[in-house]
């Protein structure tokens, strides 16, 4: 199965926002938080999928949030 590749302009505006029905739902079933999840994963999917998101600057950032992560965990 192929899928056809998101393009978006060079404006950042033109980046689809997050539904207000994923961020205002409040999940009551596990069924709930499992759509929620995916559905909050399919935008981030699609943001991260635009060029102008400086890639290695958010892979570092993300480096540094489960390092602190590790560190609150073991205390």
């Amino acid at each position: 199965m192929t899928y056809a590749r998101s393009t978006f302009d060079s404006d950042p505006d033109s980046l689809p926002r997050m539904p207000s029905w994923v961020t205002s739902a409040r999940a009551e079933t596990l069924e709930d938080v499992a759509f929620l999840s995916g559905a909050a994963l399919s935008h981030l999917h699609l943001v991260l999928g635009y060029q102008p998101v400086h890639q290695p600057l958010l892979r570092d950032r993300l480096a540094l949030r489960a390092a602190e992560a590790c560190v609150a965990f073991s205390g």
